[in-house]
């Protein structure tokens, strides 16, 4: 197997490998820049398939990474998962991954910020919020400028405007089994048991 040519693509940043095996069979590998100077250090006797193919899987999950960001914003966690769901390698995730955090291409706080934004006009309360975000895998500095934020917001009002367009003008049900329902849902939502009570007490003053 001999190298038999190369050429950059993707404004450099890529390399398009050509090899040719012992029968004559040619091959194309598309790699990081950095990777082909790589493997040229290592030296053309030490050429292998299984190097031109990991360093072509980390290009390619790093080109999906990007891919699946063009469409929505994206965790680094929830970038992980989404790799290796598409069948990339641990390895090959955590190094797009990896890249795609040193490259900036994801502010986690910022788009913390913009999924509690839409979680509130949801009606979600501050508890169902912070889950969600953390199911997303959102990291701990994205986490708590959100639970900074939820904590500069009074819920009580909120909650009132949930009640009233999910019960009416009369508040929570008085039946006892359709009461209970109700709280379950509101509990659901992500309000506490004492906000709901407070709420509930003095509902004509919302």
């Amino acid at each position: 197997m001999k190298l038999t040519g190369a050429s950059r693509v993707f404004g450099g940043e890529g390399m398009l490998v050509e090899i040719t095996n012992d029968d004559g069979k040619k091959e194309e590998y598309l790699l990081l820049s950095e990777d082909y100077e790589l493997i040229l250090a290592e030296g053309a006797g030490n050429l292998s398939i299984e190097a031109l193919e990991a360093a072509g899987a980390r290009y390619s999950a790093l080109r999906a990474a990007r891919t699946l960001l063009s469409y929505s914003s994206n965790t680094l966690v929830a970038l992980t998962r989404k790799l290796r769901a598409k069948g990339y390698s641990k390895e090959a995730a955590e190094f797009a991954v990896s890249r795609i955090e040193l490259e900036g291409s994801v502010d986690e706080p910022s788009d913390a910020k913009r999924a509690v934004e839409l979680l509130l006009r949801r009606g979600w309360g501050p508890a169902r919020i912070i889950s969600h975000l953390k199911n997303r895998g959102f990291g701990k500095e994205a986490i708590s400028a959100a639970s900074g934020m939820l904590a500069e917001i009074d819920f009580e009002p909120r909650l009132a405007a949930v009640i009233k367009k999910l019960y009416g003008d009369e508040g929570l049900p008085k039946e006892q089994a359709a009461r209970r329902a109700a709280v379950a849902r509101l509990r659901r939502l992500g309000y506490s048991m004492s906000d709901i009570s407070r709420v509930d007490s003095r509902f004509e003053d919302y």
